[in-house]
């Protein structure tokens, strides 16, 4: 189930655009107790983002990229972005080394990332599965990992400030058990 797809840009430049996909039934299991609650009232609802923080349900990252990019630049900003959360959910004992971001990092080694390549980061378990177009390139058992990236979206000081809402848009929908428009699977990616 796709729930959103906010864009991620940098000097009003368009880097990817975002979506987030989960198991719904899975989803609605870990997250009954929120049915009934707006978007907007579970974008704000602190519980709400703890509990997508936490492992419990399958769910998938996905960053479709709106316009080439170096992998050094893209490698760069997970650095930035993951370790400083990974360095405090192992200090508060998460499961997962502080080589996990570097690990990470290795799976994009080469030189570019084109334009509409989709990058999916898949949080089943305590395990991270990344796959470019499709292809898998690996897996990560690190439940720290897992929190970071996706503290990097939905937590308390998100990579952008329109993404916790962006990405629970249709979370209501998810757990009141209604079907999206979309096949299973598709995304409505902002015009394209």
């Amino acid at each position: 189930t796709a729930l959103a797809l906010p864009e991620k840009t940098f000097l009003s430049i368009d880097i990817y655009v975002a979506g987030h996909y989960v198991d719904a039934a899975g989803a609605r299991e870990a997250l009954a107790k929120w049915n009934g609650k707006t978007a907007k009232e579970l974008a704000k609802d602190d519980a709400f983002r703890a509990k997508i923080l936490a492992a419990g349900f399958a769910r998938t990252l996905r960053l479709r990229l709106a316009r080439d990019i170096d992998s050094e630049d893209f490698n760069d900003a997970f650095e930035d972005s993951l370790a400083p959360r990974m360095e405090t959910l192992l200090e508060a004992g998460e499961k997962g080394r502080e080589e996990d971001v570097a690990t990470l990092k290795g799976m994009f080694s080469i030189d570019e990332l084109a334009e509409g390549t989709n990058l999916d980061f898949t949080w089943q378990g305590s395990t991270l599965t990344v796959a470019m177009n499709g292809t898998r390139l690996g897996a990560i058992d690190s439940a720290a990992l897992c929190r970071a990236l996706w503290d990097v979206y939905f937590g308390d000081d998100p990579i952008q400030d329109h993404f916790p809402a962006g990405l629970v848009s249709r979370f209501p929908d998810v757990l009141a058990a209604a079907e999206p428009d979309a096949p299973e699977g598709a995304a409505d990616e902002d015009g394209e």
